[in-house]
This record gives C-alpha cells, sequence and structure tokens, in this order.
C-alpha cells in the first residue's frame, strides 16, 4: 500500500513542480513585459514632449531647418516604438499574469503614439477579432481576461468633428454677414480696405511710425548720441586710410588704426550702427508729421518722409549733445530743410532757380497780407508795391513759375484721350477765317473792278491787295513811269470813289469781322 501511495504521489509533485516552473516562467515574462511596458510610457512621453517642442517650433517659424529634422526624427522614433510593440504582443500581457489595467495602459499608450490609428492597421492577438470597432480577445480558459479598446478616442475625435463643423457654420454665417454689410457700404469699406492693407505706405506708418518706434528720454539721446559720433569717427578713419593707402583697408588695418583688437572694433562699430539705427525709428513720426504739412506741392507724400528721413539721418550725425538741447528740436531744421529743397528740385519738370520759389512765398504772403486789409482780391499794382517790384517783373514771376502738365497726360471719364487731343493747333488757320479771308477778296476784286485799270493798279500796288506788299509813292511811280505826286493823284481819286455808298455797302459787313 505504501508503494502505491508513493507511486500516486509521484505525478502529483511532478505537476507541481511543472506548474509551480510555468508560473515562476510566466511571472518573468510579466516583469519583462511590465519593463517594456515601463519603458514605451517614457518612450512615449518623451514623444509628447518632442512633439509639443515640434509644435513651439513651428509657432515660432525661426529654425525652418531644426524643424523639419526634429520633425522626421520624431515620425522614426514612433514608427520604431510602434513596431516594437506590435512584435511584443502588448496586447498578450494579460495572458502572462499582467494586469488588464496595465494593459488598457498599453493599448492607450499605443493608440496615442502610433502614426496609423486606424483599426487594420493594428496587431491584433491570435483569436482577436472586431466586433463594431472594438478589439476583443476571446475567452481561452476562465482566467484570461476580456480587453477592450478605449472609447475616449473615438468620443474625441466626435467632439472635434461636431467642434469643427459648427466652426464652419459660424464662419459661413460671419461671411455672409460681412458680404452684405460689403454691398451697402461698398465704397467707404473698399477706401478703409485699400487704406490699411492695400496700401504699402499705410503699412509703413503702422509698423514704423506708431507702434514699433518708442520715444527716447533725453538720457537715451544723450548715450545714444554719443555712440553715433563715435561712429562717424571710425568712418573718418576709414576715408583717411583710405587716402593713405590709395584703397580701401581690410577690417585688421582699419582696427589697427582704431588701436583696438579686430573683435572689440566690430563689437563697438556694431554698436554705433544700432544706436544710429534706433534713433531714426524713434523720430520717425516727427518726420511724418512735418512732411504733412508740405503736401499738395509736387511730390507725393511718401516721397517727402524719405527726403524727410534723409534731413533726420543728416540731423542725426550733426547733432551734438553737450549743447543741452532736445534732439528733435534739432533734428526739426534739418527735416525742414530737406523738405524745401526736395520740392525746389523735384515738384516741377523744368525746374527753377530757387529764390523764384523763395519770391513767390513772399508774394503769397503779400496778397494774404492784402486780402485781409482791404477785404477783397487784392491787385497787382498794390502787390508790386508792397513787394517793391514792378507789375512786369511781378507778370513774369507769376508766369514763370506756373505748373507744367504733359500734353500726353490721359484724361476724360474712362481716361482714354489725352490732353493734346483737347488742345488746339495753332500752326493751321481757322477754316472760318480761311473761307472769311477768300470771300474778302472776292469782294475787293469786284469792287476794283468799278475803277478805272490804272487806279485799280495803283490800288493794288499801295496797298499790297496781290502780294501782301505795300509800295510807296515812288516806287508806284517807277512802274508807270509817272512822278509821285501823279500816283498821290490816282490814289486819291481813286479813294473817293471807293468811299461812294454804291461802291462800299459790299464790303460793311466785314467791318465788324476779326480776320
Amino acid at each position: 500500500m505504501k508503494i502505491k501511495a508513493t507511486l500516486a504521489i509521484e505525478p502529483r509533485t511532478r505537476k507541481s513542480d511543472n506548474a509551480i516552473a510555468a508560473a515562476s516562467d510566466a511571472v518573468g515574462r510579466a516583469k519583462t513585459a511590465e519593463a517594456e511596458a515601463a519603458a514605451a510610457v517614457a518612450l512615449a512621453r518623451a514623444a509628447a514632449q518632442a512633439a509639443k517642442d515640434a509644435a513651439a517650433l513651428i509657432r515660432s517659424n525661426d529654425f525652418q531647418t531644426d524643424l523639419e529634422y526634429s520633425s522626421s526624427e520624431l515620425r522614426l522614433q514612433l514608427e520604431r516604438l510602434r513596431l516594437r510593440l506590435m512584435e511584443n504582443n502588448i496586447f498578450d500581457l494579460p495572458k502572462e499574469g499582467v494586469s488588464t489595467q496595465k494593459t488598457e495602459e498599453g493599448i492607450r499608450m499605443q493608440s496615442c503614439v502610433s502614426t496609423t490609428p486606424s483599426v487594420e492597421s493594428t496587431h491584433f492577438p491570435e483569436g482577436g477579432h472586431v466586433p463594431n470597432g472594438n478589439l476583443v480577445t476571446d475567452v481561452k480558459d476562465h482566467k484570461q481576461g476580456i480587453v477592450t479598446r478605449s472609447m475616449k478616442r473615438s468620443e474625441r475625435l466626435a467632439k472635434r468633428t461636431r467642434a469643427m463643423a459648427k466652426a464652419y457654420k459660424l464662419a459661413a454665417a460671419t461671411s455672409a454677414a460681412e458680404a452684405s454689410l460689403s454691398s451697402k457700404h461698398g465704397r467707404s469699406r473698399r477706401t478703409r480696405s485699400q487704406t490699411s492693407t492695400g496700401d504699402h505706405f499705410g503699412s509703413f506708418l503702422l509698423t514704423n511710425g506708431s507702434k514699433r518706434s518708442k520715444l527716447l528720454t533725453a538720457a537715451e539721446e544723450i548715450e545714444l548720441s554719443r555712440k553715433i559720433q563715435d561712429l562717424i569717427a571710425l568712418d573718418a578713419l576709414k576715408e583717411n586710410l583710405q587716402e593713405q593707402l590709395g584703397r580701401e583697408p581690410t577690417l585688421t588695418e582699419w582696427a589697427k588704426a582704431s588701436e583696438m583688437d579686430v573683435g572689440a572694433f566690430s563689437a563697438r562699430y556694431t554698436e554705433g550702427r544700432q544706436a544710429k539705427d534706433r534713433m531714426i525709428m524713434s523720430n520717425i513720426r516727427l518726420v511724418i508729421s512735418v512732411a504733412k504739412k508740405y503736401q499738395n506741392r509736387g511730390i507725393s507724400l511718401q516721397d517727402l518722409i524719405q527726403e524727410g528721413s534723409i534731413g533726420l539721418i543728416r540731423g542725426c550725425e550733426k547733432f551734438d549733445p553737450d549743447k543741452g538741447f532736445k534732439f528733435s528740436t534739432y533734428a526739426h531744421w534739418w527735416i525742414r530743410q530737406a523738405l524745401t529743397r526736395a520740392i525746389t528740385e523735384q515738384s516741377r519738370t523744368v525746374r527753377l532757380p530757387a529764390h523764384l520759389f523763395e519770391v513767390m512765398a513772399q508774394i503769397r504772403k503779400a496778397k494774404r497780407l492784402l486780402s485781409q486789409e482791404f477785404r477783397r482780391p487784392p491787385q497787382e499794382s498794390d502787390v508790386a508795391e508792397l513787394m517793391g517790384m514792378s507789375v512786369e517783373k511781378l507778370r513774369s514771376v507769376i508766369r514763370s513759375t506756373k505748373n507744367c502738365r504733359s500734353l500726353e497726360k490721359p484724361i476724360g471719364k474712362d481716361m482714354n484721350s489725352t490732353l493734346a487731343e483737347f488742345i488746339a493747333d495753332e500752326t493751321l488757320e481757322d477754316p472760318e477765317v480761311k473761307i472769311t479771308k477768300q470771300l474778302l477778296k472776292q469782294d475787293v476784286d469786284k469792287v476794283l473792278k468799278t475803277l478805272t485799270q490804272r487806279e485799280s493798279d495803283v490800288m493794288k500796288l499801295r496797298y499790297g491787295l496781290e502780294d501782301g506788299k505795300m509800295r510807296t509813292l515812288e516806287e508806284i511811280g517807277k512802274s508807270f513811269n509817272i512822278t509821285r505826286e501823279r500816283v498821290r493823284q490816282i490814289e486819291a481819286k481813286a479813294m473817293r470813289k471807293l468811299k461812294q455808298p454804291h461802291r462800299n455797302h459790299v464790303l460793311e459787313s466785314y467791318m465788324f469781322v476779326d480776320i
């Protein structure tokens, strides 16, 4: 009996040993899988952090090359992680003793890091099937748990879809409202749009004239001015070196002449350039305000601002902070000087001397004073007396300062005609005047035919009725071999005949015609 009992116990012992070994093996595999899952979670967190860094790089839009490299490296890491999870069959962890909670965490982690989240691309464990888009593992024994895919992802996707649809509807409604408003107030809306977005000059005023440039304090003006003076001294040193060497000096030679090393010299020169730029940009609004006062004088506002900026640059270079004046007070004169010079030299097609513009300014001032005094438009004699010049000179100055216009300038409603098409050609005779002259010549010939032949010839030669050249009495006498006195008598007799009413009534209608 003992032998039988011993034989019966031995199989049970072997089964227990086998079960213990299998359990130990399962525990080892579970620990390995748990370690791999922990590593995968850490890698997923690193991938999420990398994604955040990539998004920050996209928003900054400053390091495009680094962004492309990091994004490609991120995609490669995510793809490797997904393949590794698929190879290790994370979804089989419940068979090896891993808890359902950890398995679900791995599934959620895989769904977060997978680059292809579709159901078809997911590696399912053996025996798994996909009912209604959810992963379910068949039950193989009573200890095996059931693992399902989390529905939170699909719920989030549905929420995003609904939010996007709602946003599209709201955008469509907003666009329709804007279209209706623009149709009601089309002209004013187009004007605002052109001024704010379509006009580059408007954007220049917005960026450079109002927001980006801040006013400087007195201490900042002094500090920047000293740096600008240092910059000017370095530039002057470069010019001297260029004259001595006969060529442009190198950076090393320039720095050596300044008794500095190349690094310190470059930093000092760059600091001076930055100080000059800041001084100019901080006072650009002063240029705009002064330029607006010189509008409608033949130069556009954009060109006036450019010329005023040149004057501002000159003022920055000439400003001496040790005198105790504000920079804006000093630069105002340079800006006005640049604007007036630009108007003198560029406002007209034909350039006039500068003193004529000064005289015209004095004439306008005199007219304004006389209008206030007499309460009527002043006469030329009054203006000339006040100016101390003659009326002829006053008229000459006014006539010479009139604006020139191009004959090819488009005019008209459709701008399809030129000014030259509406100006009469003075070289051509007026057809009406031409016909009137022809009729007058015919009528004069009819009247002269009522005289004798000699009287008619003498009158034609005396008054140039044939060729337009009038002859003297002596010339006519030589033509007819008679004396001057006889020619005078013939002329007087013919004139008395022509004054008779029955002869000259044909010519009365020409007395009031301007030929």
